[in-house]
């Protein structure tokens, strides 16, 4: 949706190392929205981000219109379910979200018809999402998910981060500061005790509130209580810092 970042820009190179011709698009989706303050404060930096995308020598730039992409209006929908994805976590605080999301998704990779698509890890449960569509569509796309890319603090790389004040990009760090631990911790104290440490250490930090903070299973987000619960782990957050939701994630295995 622009506002692009190095994080952005990885996955521009990650398919140029693997694939003839590399696509891009921008695309500021309405219906991903549940808060139209949202929609309305998004950053929108087209001019920066074609240089970052000329600079990366991406071959192509999809810069579509609202209505290119709904003809028939933004109400325009398509039947599908993602089952307990859409309820859960991100579903849980975004209601509609990944609907919006499969939408635009849909509509992009009709028009694309790409061969692979380059997803970050950032937006995990939005991997799944996208992977679920995928299959129930029965396209013949393969999905390559990408690492996080992260400030030299730490702090998972976003287009919110801008957002921040001064004083909370200092204490933003907090949250994946505490993933990395998590995982050193990973299956030497209980799971139980490793969030409740998670929840109790970021809302004690002034500015900063947990929405969610969660170990899950990878491949389909049931939130997990103990380690012999799931042998594919990952966890899952979502920490206020100040007005700005940082989203980040850490794969224990």
């Amino acid at each position: 949706m622009g506002a692009l970042h190095q994080g952005h820009i990885s996955l521009i190179e990650k398919s140029k190392s693997q694939t003839e011709a590399t696509l891009a698009s921008i695309f500021v989706n309405p219906t991903q929205f549940n808060d139209k303050t949202d929609f309305d404060n998004y950053s929108v930096t087209i001019d920066a981000d074609r240089k970052k995308l000329n600079d990366a020598r991406c071959d192509i730039l999809f810069l579509p219109s609202v209505g290119e992409i709904y003809p028939n209006g933004v109400h325009e929908s398509f039947n599908i379910s993602f089952g307990n994805l859409e309820n859960k976590l991100e579903g849980a605080y975004r209601p509609d979200h990944f609907k919006g999301v499969g939408n635009v998704v849909k509509r992009l990779l009709e028009i694309v018809e790409p061969d692979v698509l380059y997803l970050g890890q950032k937006d995990y449960q939005q991997y799944l999402v996208i992977k679920s569509l995928i299959a129930q569509l029965s396209m013949n796309i393969e999905i390559e998910l990408c690492p996080v890319i992260r400030e030299a603090d730490g702090l998972a790389m976003s287009s919110r981060n801008v957002r921040l004040t001064p004083v909370e990009r200092k204490i933003a760090a907090t949250l994946s500061q505490i993933l990395f631990e998590l995982k050193d911790q990973a299956f030497k104290k209980p799971m139980k005790e490793l969030r409740q440490w998670a929840h109790d250490s970021i809302n004690e930090t002034p500015g900063m509130s947990v929405q969610y903070f969660e170990f899950a299973d990878r491949d389909d987000l049931t939130i997990l209580d103990d380690w012999n619960d799931s042998n594919r782990i990952i966890v899952v957050a979502v920490v206020l810092v100040g007005n700005v939701r940082l989203l980040d994630n850490i794969i224990i295995c």
